[in-house]
């Protein structure tokens, strides 16, 4: 079928692959996983510049996908930060039996804090975020902490 307009057999397309898409939702991964596989710095290069072009749609998008994608997302930030997936993170807080190393406040996957030592690296345990706090405020030093319990106990005030 011949096509005079070519804003109408551009919407035809879409509609079709729409339709072609929803019907067999994997075809379109497949189609665009051929044209990767094909010429990957082309198709790198059309999303670098659609997305430069399009930034409110390039949001939009960017959100839509970390809303669909939570433990996703935290499993790569926790292994890019700490070399540690979701699951060893949930498992390192059940054998804390959910709560936090420090004050034993309750703690979950999302609310509890991966604590680490600097130099070297090294993780220690999955406190909650106010003794996370807490540490990094005294540069990780034992001595400041030291002190501090010192000042809080020379100063307490009975309640007699």
């Amino acid at each position: 079928m011949p096509w005079s307009d070519i804003e109408t057999r551009r919407e035809y397309q879409r509609e079709y692959m729409k339709k072609r898409r929803a019907a067999n939702p994997q075809l379109g991964k497949d189609e665009a996983k051929r044209r990767y596989a094909k010429n990957p710095e082309k198709m790198k290069e059309q999303g670098r510049l659609w997305h430069l072009n399009n930034p409110e749609k390039s949001k939009a998008q960017r959100k839509r996908w970390r809303d669909r994608n939570k433990d996703k997302r935290a499993d790569q930030q926790l292994r890019a930060k700490y070399g540690i997936t979701l699951e060893e993170k949930v498992r390192r807080i059940e054998l804390q039996e959910g709560l936090c190393a420090i004050c034993h406040t309750s703690i979950n996957v999302n609310t509890g804090c991966m604590d680490h030592q600097h130099e070297p690296f090294r993780l220690r345990e999955v406190l909650c975020g106010h003794c996370n706090k807490l540490i990094g405020f005294a540069n990780e030093d034992s001595n400041i902490l030291e002190i501090a319990a010192g000042y809080l106990i020379r100063h307490r005030f009975s309640n007699r």
